[in-house]
């Protein structure tokens, strides 16, 4: 088994307030979201957590990308305390843990 770290990515922690909003922000300026993804969206910042189905349906990676991000930390349904699920599209940031 390999170990890659990520430390040296710019990851979007939606556990953190200003970083789920600034997210679901740039999602909602997207052009081609539907009226249901917009209230889907409107409703996340009620909900204060981003799960892996709104990552998954919405638009909220390729809008954390615009804002600079390498990738997203999003809640599993048995995460506590702090989401554990992170997807990362800059590949480029993981390196190999030398053993």
């Amino acid at each position: 088994m390999e170990k890659y770290t990520i430390s040296g990515a710019n990851i979007a922690d939606t556990s953190k307030k200003e970083v789920r909003e600034a997210v679901i922000k740039e999602a909602l300026k997207d052009p081609s979201i539907t009226k249901e993804e917009k209230i889907r969206l409107a409703e996340l910042y009620k909900d204060e957590a981003i799960d892996y189905r709104d990552n998954d349906e919405l638009p909220l990676p390729a809008a954390a990308k615009r804002l600079g991000y390498d990738g997203i930390k999003v809640w599993e349904n048995d995460d506590v305390g702090d989401p554990t699920s992170i997807f990362l599209w800059s590949t480029d940031k993981a390196s190999k843990v030398k053993k």
